[in-house]
């Protein structure tokens, strides 16, 4: 009788115990349902119908897809985004991982330096856009500096082959910091005795970087990979701020575009469509780098 009483009490402590833990989850569950499961699932749905915010809504099946396809627009603002992406992308994941490196030489003020090089991350990328736009203007900083060191100046933001490259270096300055930070604790993380051995056998600084480093660093690179290009790829704020995707269309990247469609012209229908294409091709991303970059690092074979 007492083993079956211990029984009874153990599997209702399990119970109590189950019970906690799903009333501790469900604030979360609820605020992933509402704000995220929910808005997803709804934006799936009108991206098959006809909807101007305001009428009701008209199931079209692919109607909008299809009309994607022709919409020259659409393929322009793709290819601006491609553009932006790989250029934000490749100028973070090769900045931020020099920065590491030199920082994990342990200079001095290194700390000091480390904070400077991550500040830009903590300003809102809205200040960031504002200031820059200042600084980029005919006669505002950067302008002033080149006319001083190199007797020329640029028009940046005003011109349709300076307005993206201006914007890439907001982007660039905003972000290579926080990776930087990422690439450090990665390095600080690798076993020193794989360096001691390299050292010993005579191996240089290039040598030890370019076949231990890198390789150990392979799983920080495949997240700072997917995390940067997803933030590219939904970056909105500085084309709003900065160009309003001018001049001509020169910077009107694809969230720039499905604002537009949704407010301007009324068009939540195409909007979502455009955002569903984005979604795919993020994922598409994501899961390629997963592909080439999954596997084990050296020093766990």
């Amino acid at each position: 009788m007492t083993a079956q009483r211990n029984q009874r009490a153990m599997l209702s402590l399990e119970k109590k115990k189950s019970l906690a833990g799903f009333l501790f989850v469900v604030p979360a569950l609820l605020f992933f349902i509402v704000f995220l499961a929910y808005p997803v699932v709804n934006a799936i749905y009108v991206s098959f119908t006809n909807w101007d915010l305001f009428s009701e809504m008209k199931f079209i099946g692919v109607g909008n897809y299809l009309e994607l396809t022709k919409d020259s627009l659409f393929w322009k603002s793709l290819a601006v985004t491609i553009y932006f992406t790989v250029g934000t992308a490749l100028g973070i994941w090769i900045l931020s991982l020099l920065l590491a490196l030199l920082m994990d030489f342990q200079l001095k003020f290194a700390d000091v330096f480390q904070t400077l090089y991550f500040l830009p991350a903590i300003i809102p990328l809205a200040v960031n856009s504002v200031v820059w736009l200042y600084m980029f203007r005919r006669l505002g900083l950067v302008n002033i500096t080149l006319n001083t060191l190199f007797g020329f100046t640029l028009p940046w933001v005003r011109s349709s082959a300076w307005a993206m490259p201006s914007i890439i270096i907001v982007m660039v300055w905003t972000w290579t910091g926080y990776y930087m930070m990422i690439y450090l604790a990665g390095l600080k993380g690798t076993p020193d005795d794989l360096y001691e051995a390299a050292r010993i056998d005579g191996a240089s600084w290039l040598q030890y970087t370019l076949r231990i480093t890198l390789p150990l660093l392979k799983p920080i690179f495949l997240f700072v990979s997917i995390i940067s290009v997803m933030t590219c790829l939904q970056a909105f704020a500085p084309f709003q701020l900065m160009t309003e995707g001018g001049p001509g269309d020169s910077t009107r990247v694809l969230t720039f575009k499905i604002y537009q469609d949704a407010f301007f012209r009324f068009k939540m229908g195409r909007a979502a469509a455009q955002a569903m294409v984005l979604f795919v091709i993020v994922m598409a991303f994501a899961l390629t780098q997963f592909r080439l970059l999954r596997g084990r690092t050296a020093y766990e074979n």
